[in-house]
């Protein structure tokens, strides 16, 4: 199930850095293209600038957050936990 999500996660970003229109990562509020890592000005088309507004260190930075995001939500959760001298089975609190 992990490997199965991690995969999930790099398809999705590696799929995001080849063909930007398939992950948008920026929006347009107001006459600007706001992106995870800057905002510009805009200038013409919205949807190309949309589109071309996302560099690949936008799906790296939204990537990143996603695994602290998912780092701290497992400590969180294994911190929580009682103990057991069950080897593989985590229980957790109910």
């Amino acid at each position: 199930m992990v490997w199965g999500l991690a995969a999930l996660a790099i398809a999705v970003a590696v799929a995001g850095a080849l063909w930007p229109r398939f992950v948008p990562l920026c929006f347009t509020p107001e006459n600007h293209v706001v992106c995870p890592t800057r905002t510009e000005s805009a200038r013409g088309d919205r949807a190309d600038e949309i589109a071309h507004g996302a560099s690949r260190w936008d799906y790296l930075a939204v990537e990143v957050a996603g695994v602290v995001a998912a780092a701290v939500a497992s400590a969180m959760t294994l911190g929580g936990s009682n103990g057991t001298a069950a080897p593989v089975k985590v229980p957790l609190r109910s």
